[in-house]
């Protein structure tokens, strides 16, 4: 142990701060009520003439870089800036005798900490107002480092020690020599010279008065540590693969995080927030591309097999190709993603909005409801692998294309990606039966995998058009189209509809082919539109030989949906329609000066001109069937006793439920009411005691009170034992019960 000063260490041995230091931060401006009590007192000492200052122990051991201090990192950072600010001050003729030794002072932490003191010695300017501004200005210095928390602090406390320096130049000679001659010094404890035995796993251990290592850097230090070991003489680039990862994450790799973490950090409102981090943001791109390399190796996986430990990384990155891998993807978002920082917000990513939307343009629409950012490498290093499924997959094919086809048509890609994950992965909502939601799962992924790998030209759609894969067929048929050339913008139009979702199969495009670009249009005019008529299309679906489609089974029967703003996917994406070709068929023969509604009404009146007086004539005729939750639920005899439900969960009947018969007489009428139900209890319709329930193509009244006058069953031919009220040629049920119930006067 010995008591010196930096300028004599500086001298002897030089100053290495290692990698798994923490920044500094004694110096930060969030740290000013602390940092001005320790510069108080060193200027204290200093104008001082006859007291000196101990610092107390720093302690380390000696290596050939220089001493590398385990304790009093923060402390010899000061005392270098505090030196290198009074020979500044003091004129360049004396900086000039001790520039050598400013030199010897290492930053191992992050290259651009360790640029950044080079850049300090070598300043040739003075030390004058505030000096951050100066350097900042300086060709050398690099715009990246605002984003490293040590560069940070060091420039905010050169500020305040050029300020005070200032303020005291009249007592510059004296602090001065003062510092020349050791007025502030330490006990400097070498604990490798001085008798101790100090191995690597004591240095981290003994760490904790500097910072305990975070995830992060224990991290590094053992994944470095394992490729060394496992992977010698194993090369990316013709560069060893452990050199190339060791490098890069002090490097390229890091500064690829800091513009987010920046962010967050000028967003933060937590006081204990001293500077940026970018730990978490690293180790959550890491984590997602390590999950989804785990589960394309292991198809039995468990979800919750997956962790966070040394031991599953070791695992995945036993296979040098993983690691080659790693390193790319790391690698090409680093030359790639270039973020741009706004006052409230960071402008999603260049490489995602060129190939993505969340609108209906011709780049490749990403179907979330959540969420209208498609920079997925933002979500991948917020969320790591919590991140939006189809994110992740999306995110996970992109990046396995680019490693395995250089300069491949990326978007074409993607496309295909998209439109394989919407239609292969999907199920209905348990929740919400009338709803498709992603089935998509963590452990889908070696089958996601097999299928995307299938995908190395240059060209996706000539590789499709050969492919032999069920789950791509309906992708193959617009290959060979978009192959053709005409159709191109066309089916890449149609599929990003929402109510597609990259799913054309209702279109038949092999067959229709001609007349896309004439659908195409007329579904532009129908759904895209605002405040499309839903009641109106629904109906000149049915209009057109659409039966609904087929939900489940309950208690009352069979359930069927119609349709509904949100939802066209769930009837218009289950295979080839029939009818849905009948209906763009019969709207694109109307003159195109026709609105939409007037096109649509001809399609319906045309359909009722003709049609027997069946459920679907109700349902077309009267909008009311069509305009609450179109989900329905059919007794298996008598069609007309429907009942729409209000709940579209597993257990439908649960919710309230009633029939748009009852509903349309209250309205209409202003009289009686509908009696809503619940389970297998049915709605009807009462007006004044007696009951109104539709049966079998006829109304059954009950009139248990014989409040019916004798004159009414009369004329309506009604049986005391069996009161049934049909429709006419010329009324319907609805009418006719109209009708009736205007003729009771009382």
């Amino acid at each position: 142990m010995s008591n010196t000063t930096l300028l004599h260490l500086l001298q002897e041995k030089g100053v290495m701060i290692p990698i798994i230091q923490r920044d500094y931060i004694q110096g930060n401006n969030s740290q000013a009520e602390k940092r001005n009590k320790f510069l108080d007192s060193l200027f204290s000492t200093l104008c001082s003439a006859n007291t000196n200052q101990n610092l107390d122990f720093v302690y380390g051991r000696s290596k050939e870089d220089g001493y590398m201090p385990l304790d009093g990192q923060q402390r010899l950072t000061t005392l270098f800036l505090l030196y290198w600010s009074v020979y500044k001050k003091k004129g360049n003729e004396e900086y000039q005798k001790v520039q050598h030794l400013f030199k010897k002072f290492k930053y191992k932490t992050r290259i651009s900490t360790e640029r950044f003191c080079n850049l300090l010695s070598d300043y040739k300017g003075e030390l004058k107002g505030k000096i951050s501004d100066e350097i900042r200005t300086l060709t050398a210095y690099d715009k990246s480092w605002d984003k490293d928390p040590s560069v940070i602090s060091m420039l905010d406390l050169l500020d305040e020690l050029s300020l005070r320096l200032e303020t005291n130049k009249e007592k510059l000679d004296v602090i001065f020599d003062r510092l020349q001659n050791g007025a502030i010094s330490f006990d400097l404890l070498d604990m490798e010279s001085d008798g101790f035995k100090l191995t690597d796993q004591l240095y981290i251990k003994m760490n904790a008065r500097g910072k305990q290592l975070t995830e992060f850097e224990n991290f590094k230090a053992n994944f470095i540590g394992f490729l060394e070991q496992k992977h010698d003489g194993i090369t990316y680039e013709n560069e060893p693969i452990s050199v190339k990862f060791s490098k890069e994450v002090e490097t390229s790799w890091t500064n690829l995080f800091w513009p987010y973490a920046y962010f967050n950090y000028s967003q933060s409102k937590a006081s204990n927030v001293a500077y940026p981090i970018i730990d978490p943001l690293f180790m959550n791109l890491f984590v997602f591309i390590t999950q989804m390399l785990y589960f394309t190796t292991y198809p039995n996986k468990k979800a919750e097999d997956f962790k966070r430990s040394d031991t599953i990384y070791q695992e995945i990155y036993s296979d040098p190709e993983n690691v080659r891998f790693l390193i790319f993807c790391f690698d090409y978002l680093a030359s790639n993603i270039n973020p741009k920082l706004n006052d409230s917000n960071i402008d999603p990513n260049k490489l995602f909005v060129d190939i993505f939307d969340t609108s209906c343009s011709s780049k490749v629409r990403f179907f979330d409801e959540k969420s209208n950012n498609v920079d997925f490498f933002f979500h991948a290093i917020v969320f790591g692998e919590e991140m939006n499924q189809k994110m992740k997959f999306l995110l996970f094919a992109m990046l396995h294309y680019c490693y395995k086809v250089k300069e491949g048509k990326l978007q074409d890609f993607i496309r295909i990606t998209r439109n394989y994950i919407e239609t292969t992965f999907r199920r209905v909502d348990n929740k919400h039966n009338t709803a498709y939601i992603s089935s998509l799962e963590i452990t889908d992924a070696y089958r996601f995998l097999n299928t995307i790998s299938k995908f190395e030209s240059v060209s996706p759609y000539e590789t499709l058009s050969k492919l032999e894969d069920k789950d791509l067929e309906e992708e193959k048929k617009k290959a060979i189209l978009i192959e053709s050339g005409e159709l191109t913008e066309c089916i890449h139009l149609l599929e990003n509809k929402r109510i597609f979702k990259g799913n054309l199969s209702a279109l038949d495009i092999t067959k229709n082919s001609a007349k896309l670009p004439q659908w195409k249009i007329a579904l532009d005019e129908i759904f895209t539109l605002e405040d499309y008529p839903t009641a109106q299309i629904i109906a000149a679906f049915l209009a057109c030989g659409y039966n609904g489609t087929y939900v489940k089974r309950c208690g009352l029967g069979e359930t069927y949906f119609y349709g509904n703003k949100g939802k066209w996917d769930r009837i218009l994406t289950n295979g080839q329609s029939v009818w849905f070709e009948n209906f763009l068929n019969k709207y694109i023969d109307f003159p195109s000066n026709l609105s939409r509604e007037e096109k649509l009404s001809q399609i319906i009146n045309e359909n009722l001109s003709l049609r027997a007086k069946d459920w679907k004539y109700y349902f077309i005729k009267y909008p009311h069937f069509l305009n609450g939750s179109n989900y329905y639920t059919f007794d298996d005899t008598w069609y007309l006793q429907n009942e729409r439900l209000d709940g579209d969960s597993s257990q439908p009947l649960s919710s309230f439920h009633s029939c748009p018969f009852y509903e349309i007489l209250v309205k209409k009428l202003n009289k009686g009411y509908c009696e809503a139900a619940r389970y297998s209890d049915r709605s009807f319709f009462n007006y004044r005691g007696i009951i109104l329930n539709i049966e079998n193509n006829y109304w059954k009244i009950i009139d248990k009170h014989g409040a019916i006058p004798n004159k009414i069953m009369s004329k309506y031919g009604f049986n005391k034992s069996n009161i049934i009220l049909r429709s006419t040629e010329k009324n319907d049920l609805i009418e006719t019960a109209i009708q009736f119930i205007n003729d009771l006067h009382f």
